[in-house]
């Protein structure tokens, strides 16, 4: 067993430990597992020398605290440019905006009053108490959820599971029984699929639960982090109205339209079939088509920026809400006197980094993903158009997979930037090297959980909706109105159940970080949760350690025997 790699909790080193003329060590050892007593035994090489701290490493270091400073200021600046234009359009072309819109909402209010009843004003305060009624309760159900996935984290996981596969199955039964076969065959190969990954990762449940209660805690000793998440809703609900203001104000400027004379194939062709007369083209008299309006080459470059504008700034606030919270459970997995409380130290100090120090990788980041963003929707609405043909198609599909990897890529980024103050750039060779030394270990343990969430958003939003259905019922709005408001209580449930769920799969996915690179803390600060997830860890992998060996500096050419390695203080 070579480099990159972490091992356990207890090594003995056994045979030699020699620091070769290359400056890099070279030793065979023998791991010891505390749980159950088993040993196995390799050899690592090729881990450098640190002499300042007297520890060599293994060439996966855990990450180490940056010193304060503006990582990729260029990003942060560009990005407040174009929070500027789209302001400074907004106050130009706002005017413009608003007159576009007050015909249409005039014409909309002439047609509400027309058919308004004598009972329309009380319809009204039933359908707002409603909808005030959902977000409430979904709200209040978000935060309940976190007590109820902290108590029964494995029966949710295994349930969410469970789901994948019932919804298949049924789904392949309504499909038989209305005989459309093809549409049947399909959720039955999706139903044994999920089948045999259930049956694959179910010993692996028991670590993800672990690590799911582990980042539980975490949220519910900082839960001033759950505020912070709900507070980015109305800015993007602020930046939105924003951004529309100046993009319809901008859409009326003349700029951004062109002329263009319709040809009339009839009236230019020698021979008019509706007169039964030949087409004098020197006759002046002869009248022609009115002028259509289309978009501008210039228009459709400014439709371009502001589309990117748009998914760039709700990128960059969602991943700031996501590096936030990595900061705050670092704060609270290595000085948990720092974040124990609801607006902690922890939380004020993280959003603060997360707002200057880390605002320009987070920037750099979310750019990458916006800009993946407009080009697919440009191939999407090609494709809507019959534009291209099946090279499109194949060109949208294998972008919407390459903005999926980048997100994916993104959020474990973001989680070293938000844990370790790292450059954008320094933080992907972390994510990286925790890939090649976890590989799929990472993956499904983040995704047992992000299923679990998921299906967890859903339950939220079906409850809403009922109850908001009932309460539809209760306060006597109409029979057609019921399914609009079970939609919004849907809506709402799903809505405000993601915003803390996301909380929860960053916590978690920060948690996974930190047990892999910093055990020995982990273990002194939070012992019990420490011991759960080794424990599961072994149950699931009993022949690969989960945290650390730290081997102790040699002098240079000099060895060293088991018997005095295992005298000396070895974690």
């Amino acid at each position: 067993m070579t480099t990159n790699t972490k091992y356990s909790q207890v090594a003995v080193l056994g045979d030699t430990y020699n620091d070769n003329d290359d400056g890099l060590a070279k030793a065979s050892y023998v791991v010891e597992n505390n749980n159950n007593g088993t040993k196995s035994g390799a050899q690592i090489e090729n881990f450098q020398l640190e002499p300042d701290t007297g520890d060599p490493t293994i060439a996966w270091a855990k990450g180490d605290v940056q010193e304060p400073g503006f990582k990729d200021v260029h990003f942060a600046v560009a990005f407040i440019v174009n929070l500027i234009a789209v302001g400074s359009t907004a106050v130009i072309f706002g005017e413009q905006a608003f007159n576009a819109t007050n015909d249409m909402a005039s014409r909309r209010l002439d047609e509400i009053n027309e058919s308004s009843s004598p009972d329309a004003d009380t319809l009204v305060y039933s359908f707002i108490f409603v909808i005030v009624l959902s977000f409430v309760l979904a709200s209040c159900l978000s935060i309940g959820a976190l007590a109820t996935m902290q108590q029964h984290a494995i029966f949710l996981i295994q349930c969410s599971l469970y789901f994948a596969v019932g919804i298949n199955a049924i789904a392949f039964l309504l499909y038989l029984l209305s005989s459309q076969v093809p549409a049947a065959m399909v959720h039955a190969f999706f139903a044994l699929i999920f089948t045999f990954y259930a049956k694959a990762v179910w010993h692996r449940i028991p670590y993800a639960a672990a690590i799911l209660r582990t980042a539980v805690t975490a949220i519910r000793s900082n839960l001033g982090v759950a505020l912070m998440a709900f507070s980015a809703l109305p800015i993007n609900i602020g930046w939105f109205s924003l951004w529309m203001v100046a993009f319809v104000g901008t859409l009326q400027s003349d700029f951004m339209k062109s002329q263009y004379e319709e040809v009339d194939t009839n009236q230019n062709s020698d021979y008019n079939s509706n007169t039964n007369n030949y087409n004098d083209p020197y006759n002046s008299s002869s009248t022609s088509s009115p002028p259509q309006e289309t978009i501008s080459p210039l228009g459709y470059m400014v439709i371009m920026l502001f589309i990117l504008s748009l998914h760039w700034t709700s990128q960059v606030i969602k991943n700031t809400v996501h590096t936030t919270v990595a900061g705050v459970i670092g704060t609270w997995f290595f000085l948990p006197e720092e974040a124990s409380s609801c607006c902690s130290k922890g939380l004020t100090d993280s959003l603060s980094r997360s707002l200057t120090h880390s605002f320009g990788s987070i920037c750099f980041g979310s750019l990458i993903v916006a800009i993946l963003e407009v080009i697919r929707s440009s191939l999407r609405n090609a494709q809507n158009n019959r534009n291209g043909g099946v090279l499109r198609c194949i060109a949208y599909c294998l972008l919407t997979w390459i903005e999926r990897l980048v997100e994916y890529f993104n959020k474990w980024a973001f989680i070293y930037v938000g844990l370790y103050g790292y450059s954008y750039m320094e933080a992907g060779k972390n994510v990286m090297t925790l890939f090649r030394a976890r590989g799929w270990t990472t993956i499904i343990s983040d995704n047992l959980v992000v299923r679990m969430l998921s299906v967890m958003c859903f339950g939220v939003g079906m409850i809403v909706a009922l109850v908001s259905t009932l309460a539809g019922l209760a306060t006597g709005i109409h029979d057609s109105l019921l399914i609009p408001v079970a939609i919004i209580g849907l809506v709402a449930g799903i809505m405000f159940s993601g915003i803390i769920m996301n909380v929860v799969l960053s916590s978690v996915d920060s948690i996974i970080v930190l047990c892999a690179e910093s055990p020995a803390e982990f273990q002194a600060n939070h012992p019990a949760l420490h011991n759960e997830v080794n424990t599961a860890w072994v149950d699931a992998w009993p022949t690969t350690p989960l945290v650390t060996a730290t081997v102790m500096e040699v002098p240079h050419g000099d060895s060293m025997s088991a018997e005095a390695v295992s005298s000396r203080n070895v974690v």
